[in-house]
């Protein structure tokens, strides 16, 4: 059931906004009522729901924005105007209203008012603002990892309600299409709304809503290809919108540009002292020369590839969200202090002495000095690397919250799965690939095996190539060294060595024909292995929680 929630003006109900659309007519601008033959009578537009999701971004789902089929586009169009943490019986909008600029929808196609199931999961649309409401309300992030299922918030602001309206939901993934379904659901006008969660990461948002009937409501998921990174792109070319707040917007778009605080050649205006948003392909870096000046000036890259930085001066953000490549950057000053990598995978050095690094959805490297450097990996496979050896440092690794983290010489890191010091390589996703390559190596070598820092980089280099655990413990079953051990790949001896290593002892006569007959009756050996490896007693015999508090090593 759907409760009313009253405190709508702190974070992160503020953020939750009601979303008004209305007609208006094009040439005085003013509100219409038009007749909506779907619904029979005179409307002057709808309402329904979002979030924000950025400085002057809003997510909602794209039918909210789409005209209606019967409008007389010629001559009528639509106004959007948000109200953050509004009530709506009556109506009130103590943190006041943004009308939007304009907006971008991503592929949804709409029949007559209608939006079919396989239409809902790419049913995304941004709003963008030229006023900063992020900067006042907060904003929520952006999951975009797949997820099966699990508990989160649905919340809107649905007809039926008598205001913002929130449910506590548990949702599960649709097996044909990028959807949530939940069982809760909020009803007409709450579409655009985001289902949502909170940890001590932040708040983030899964998907939007954008059907639903009497017994479930369909969100699309931010987990269907290409959506992040549309939406990513599209987040930062709005930027310019807020320019006239944070500093002129200077797009550089021949060679030899040459940019300082008193002068601008090539470019369309001068830094300030305001803060400016430069935006530059990497092929005119490094002959591009570019100072900043004061402020907190931000670099866009608009596509990638070798980003050579070494004429960059004054310069404190790097934004490589927009670029579609995977990028390596080189001859990063210790000018930039906050960076945000692309959605392919960077590798990067930084050299502040104090900075933070927000990955993207690809695979990073990012090396690090001294200092106090903050680190979220985000998606993928994340390395960093630290310049001292393995002993220098203090440890920490643990599995509530953040899942995974190394603290210690100032460095704090969260969703990075590989540390790479001067003398070792530790895995710390004990709860990913590296749990599942320790605990194969368990159960079919015996627990010693999981300190061959050889055999866990095998095992790695399989899971991060894709490889499935079923996969991979076909590999461990054709290894030679397993066929040495078990003496042959003969049922009844890979049942006993299976045995010997997870319970430390070869099985009685009984046990072995009981798991003999399973593979008699067609369990590959591959299935038993992933069995055996998954099992509590496997995870104590390789002391998995000590190995999740310390990582463990790999060549």
């Amino acid at each position: 059931m759907a409760d009313e929630i009253l405190n709508r003006t702190t974070y992160p109900y503020q953020t939750i906004v009601y979303v008004s659309v209305t007609y208006i007519d094009k040439q005085t601008g003013r509100t219409v009522a038009l007749f909506d033959p779907d619904a029979g009578r005179q409307v002057n537009g709808s309402h329904a729901s979002g979030v924000v999701v950025g400085r002057n971004d809003v997510l909602t789902a794209a039918h909210v924005v789409q005209l209606p089929w019967w409008l007389d586009q010629s001559r009528y169009g639509i106004k959007v105007e948000v109200y953050p943490g509004a009530d709506n019986d009556p109506f009130s909008a103590p943190l006041g209203s943004y009308v939007a600029t304009s907006w971008s929808n991503y592929d949804v196609i709409t029949h007559l008012g209608s939006i079919s199931t396989e239409q809902s999961q790419y049913d995304f649309a941004l709003l963008n603002f030229a006023e900063p409401l992020g900067d006042t309300l907060g904003w929520m992030r952006l999951d975009s990892s797949a997820r099966s299922g699990g508990s989160a918030n649905g919340t809107g602001y649905p007809g039926s309600g008598p205001g913002m309206m929130n449910a506590s939901v548990t949702y599960y993934d649709d097996w044909r299409y990028y959807l949530y379904h939940t069982s809760e659901p909020l009803g007409q006008g709450a579409s655009g709304g985001p289902l949502w969660y909170s940890n001590a990461d932040g708040t983030f948002v899964l998907g939007v809503l954008s059907s639903g009937n009497a017994s479930t409501d369909n969100y699309a998921s931010l987990a269907a290809p290409g959506v992040i990174e549309w939406l990513n792109q599209k987040m930062a070319a709005n930027d310019f919108l807020i320019a006239s707040i944070t500093g002129n917007t200077i797009r550089v778009s021949a060679p030899w540009a040459y940019i300082t605080a008193a002068t601008a050649i090539w470019a369309s205006a001068g830094t300030t002292g305001l803060g400016d948003t430069i935006s530059t392909a990497a092929a005119y870096l490094p002959v591009v020369s570019l100072d900043g000046g004061p402020g907190t000036d931000v670099l866009k890259l608009t596509d990638g590839g070798l980003i050579n930085l070494r004429n960059i001066a004054s310069v404190e953000v790097l934004d490589l969200r927009g670029t579609l490549t995977e990028n390596t950057v080189i001859n990063m000053s210790a000018d930039f202090t906050r960076v945000y990598l692309g959605p392919k995978g960077d590798t990067i050095t930084v050299a502040a002495a104090a900075a933070t690094v927000t990955g993207g959805a690809g695979n990073d490297t990012i090396a690090v000095g001294s200092g106090n450097i903050v680190i979220d990996g985000s998606d993928g496979i994340d390395i960093i690397i630290l310049p001292l050896p393995r002993a220098k440092y203090q440890l920490s690794v643990g599995s509530s919250p953040p899942p995974d983290s190394v603290s210690g010489n100032n460095y704090t890191v969260t969703s990075v799965e590989r540390v790479q010091f001067a003398d070792k390589k530790l895995a710390l996703d004990l709860n990913g690939a590296a749990g599942d390559t320790v605990k194969l190596i368990g159960a079919a070598f015996g627990p010693q095996y999981v300190a061959n820092p050889a055999f866990v980089g095998a095992g790695l280099a399989a899971f991060d190539a894709g490889m499935t655990v079923q996969e991979v413990a076909e590999l461990v079953l054709g290894s030679s060294v397993f066929q040495q051990l078990a003496g042959s790949l003969s049922n009844a001896a890979v049942v006993t060595q299976l045995y010997t290593s997870v319970v430390g002892a070869a099985p009685a006569a009984a046990d072995l024909d009981t798991y003999v007959g399973l593979l008699d009756d067609g369990m590959s050996q591959a299935e038993l292995l992933v069995i055996a490896a998954n099992s509590d007693m496997n995870s104590q015999r390789i002391d998995l929680v000590g190995l999740a508090g310390a990582g463990v090593e790999y060549v």
